[in-house]
């Protein structure tokens, strides 16, 4: 695989991942979306 599709794969993961919790994100401020800050 190229390394554009390992990233594109994370992105989706992180994008499952933060959107159930999304809710919940208010009481943890930036948490959840500064992961997706950094990349």
């Amino acid at each position: 695989m190229s390394i554009g599709t390992i990233i594109l794969i994370v992105l989706i993961l992180m994008l499952i991942g933060v959107i159930p919790s999304w809710p919940h994100s208010r009481g943890w401020g930036y948490g959840p979306s500064g992961g997706l800050g950094l990349l």
